[in-house]
């Protein structure tokens, strides 16, 4: 285990010290804010739950429903509910995500509401691993509608590109100047971000993993 920590820099992207000390799995376990990891971890130890993967895909989705501006988007995450508990079936998860997939051309392209669609069509995607993207997506959708009340109560337009996306950006990382300067490096991501972390371990607690090694 500590060689394949090693291997895949546990953490990559994380920015956590303590995830690049040489510290023991179970305290990397605890530490790390990168969901991305854990995922790598789980399916580096043959994880088998699918159904908790694809329920927490759905609560992340869940987190920018007020963000959802169509039916479609909203029922792709609820039959992907349905589909985790064995409620439905894989041609209805089909149906579903094709319909996903279509409401995302229905709104405007790099807005909340744009990421919010992305994160109920990812929630609903076949795979269950591959559904857990949700997660980011959920946490883009977030940041992106911070920026446009922002924008609200500055008056200006949300659409990007915009000249006042800087401003706006200062007030996201004064203390940590960043090369990108985008929605994946603002405050309101990386609380979301870490907030998903907090529940993903709570989700598979560090005794489930024990009980893979």
């Amino acid at each position: 285990m500590r060689q394949y920590l090693c291997d895949n820099l546990a953490c990559r992207g994380c920015h956590n010290p303590t995830c690049t000390e040489g510290v023991g799995p179970e305290r990397v376990w605890a530490t790390c804010k990168n969901l991305n990891w854990y995922l790598r971890l789980l399916r580096h130890l043959a994880y088998q739950d699918l159904t908790k993967l694809r329920l927490f895909a759905c609560e992340c989705a869940r987190e920018v429903w007020s963000l959802l501006s169509t039916d479609d988007s909203r029922i792709a995450v609820g039959v992907s509910e349905m589909y985790a508990r064995g409620q439905a079936t894989a041609g209805q998860l089909k149906i579903a995500h094709k319909d996903s997939v279509r409401a995302i051309s229905e709104v405007l392209e790099g807005s909340a509401a744009w990421a919010a669609a992305w994160a109920a069509e990812r929630a609903c995607l076949p795979s269950a691993w591959d559904s857990v993207s949700a997660a980011h997506w959920a946490a883009g959708a977030l940041a992106r509608a911070d920026w446009e009340s922002w924008c609200g109560k500055q008056g200006v337009s949300a659409q990007l590109p915009s000249e006042t996306f800087e401003d706006w950006y200062a007030t996201q990382l004064p203390d940590q100047p960043n090369d990108r300067h985008d929605f994946d490096t603002t405050r309101a991501f990386l609380v979301t971000r870490a907030e998903q972390v907090g529940r993903f371990r709570e989700l598979v607690p560090w005794t489930t993993v024990r009980s893979l090694l």
